[in-house]
């Protein structure tokens, strides 16, 4: 069973144009699914999606990074989830255009850690702080807080999904149709076909 997915697709505009394929609302909702996306750290959102019939196809997602135009992040958990998982954008300009990554992926991190991960306070439903460039899972994790100690932390992440207790130290992602498939082709076929169409369309 795939946990992770990361890829690389070349377009020949510039990251600046990209960027606007993957942060604004309109040309998300052609290209991947129905949001209400908006560029801002701390931003939570939802995907909807139809694709999968008979499914509850809503995303709870909250913006975690954004270095525009090369870097963007958030959190990722449909309603069979346990725990969230991370989508990472990174955008390269090289000669013709830019070069995109995409990285799909479950969390871990070692126990020791937990000592040092800052709680997120559910009352508050404060926004995380940024995130910087090239931080580890531990980092990201800490910015999420220790969902060991306090489940009820993740609803200040996502609080319209359904969670369940993780185990120590590690994020334990029950089995996902929507995750799998998105990891089993159906990233690809969005980026090879339906991204393409938006970006030409944009410009």
């Amino acid at each position: 069973m795939l946990r992770g997915l990361k890829t690389e697709v070349f377009y020949p505009y510039s990251p600046q144009q990209v960027w606007r394929g993957l942060t604004e609302r309109r040309s998300l909702a052609t290209w991947l699914m129905d949001n209400d996306f908006e560029p801002q750290i701390g931003h939570k959102f939802q995907f909807h999606t139809h694709s999968l019939p008979g499914l509850d196809g809503v995303i709870c997602c909250e913006v975690l990074e954004i270095d525009a135009p090369k870097r963007l992040s958030y959190t990722w958990q449909d309603s069979y989830m346990n725990q969230p998982s991370i989508v990472i954008w990174t955008l390269t300009p090289v000669d013709g255009g830019t070069q995109l990554q995409l990285e799909h992926r479950e969390l871990s991190y070692a126990t020791p850690q937990l000592q040092e991960v800052r709680i997120c306070n559910q009352r508050s439903r404060s926004p995380l702080n940024p995130i910087n460039k090239g931080e580890t899972d531990a980092f990201f994790l800490k910015r999420l807080g220790n969902l060991n100690a306090v489940p009820q932390a993740v609803e200040a992440i996502a609080p319209s999904c359904t969670f369940s207790s993780t185990h120590i130290g590690v994020f334990q992602i029950s089995a996902s149709v929507i995750f799998h498939s998105l990891l089993n082709g159906g990233w690809n076929d969005k980026l090879d076909r339906q991204l393409p169409n938006v970006l030409a369309s944009l410009f």
